[in-house]
């Protein structure tokens, strides 16, 4: 009966082993769905949070660059003027909106404060104001839209470095669950080797005096 105590003991020995291996991989894939839903965060956090941002600064740019060419076409009558600013205003006010529902770190968030103040007191300044004084406005305000862009390249920077490490880590882990899946293989295969009265053992002849 020792060689049956012998197996039944290696038995338990495999399946302790083989649960073991089953937590194993059952951790192993929580980390993974964890990885792939920071993963999913941080793309979208790049597009939401740093690519539609940068065309909220673009737009912005772009209608301040065409209100200031309208403001030096002497050509243009006073009438058709207040109709255009009323409408670059609008589309300023709207972007400025929209760019405030993204998320916006401490910095940005100093550097939106500074623009908007700079882009009051760009508005405000009277209509007889000094092409001097209007360009050093205009020019104070696009300095920090260019600061805020700046911020949105450094910041979608930090995402892709997080995203690629999330990634590494992803690989890393299908890995070693692929291997954990091996050894539990082998632990099933040895498992059902193992029976009460293997074949490997065979009545011995009675030993002689």
């Amino acid at each position: 009966m020792k060689w049956l105590l012998q197996v039944k003991g290696k038995r338990y020995k495999v399946c302790a082993l083989f649960v073991m291996i089953m937590v194993l991989v059952l951790l192993n894939n929580l980390l993974e769905r964890r990885n792939v839903s920071d993963l999913d965060n941080s793309v979208a956090s790049i597009y939401h949070d740093r690519l539609l941002p940068a065309t909220y600064l673009f737009g912005i740019s772009n209608h301040l660059h065409q209100e200031r060419m309208m403001r030096y076409d002497e050509e243009m009558p006073v009438a058709e003027k207040q109709r255009l600013h009323a409408q670059h205003d609008a589309a300023i006010h709207k972007l400025i909106k929209e760019y405030e529902t993204t998320h916006l770190t401490s910095e940005e968030g100093k550097q939106w404060k500074v623009f908007k103040a700079r882009l009051s007191d760009y508005n405000n300044l009277p209509a007889t104001a000094t092409p001097e004084l209007l360009d050093k406005h205009f020019l104070r305000s696009l300095e920090t839209l260019n600061s805020l862009s700046d911020i949105q390249v450094a910041e979608g920077k930090n995402l892709q470095n997080s995203s690629q490490n999330i990634a590494s880590d992803s690989t890393i882990s299908s890995q070693l669950e692929i291997s954990l899946l091996i050894i539990l293989g082998m632990a099933a295969i040895v498992l059902l080797l193992i029976s009460d009265r293997p074949l490997l053992f065979k009545d011995q002849p009675p030993v002689l005096n």
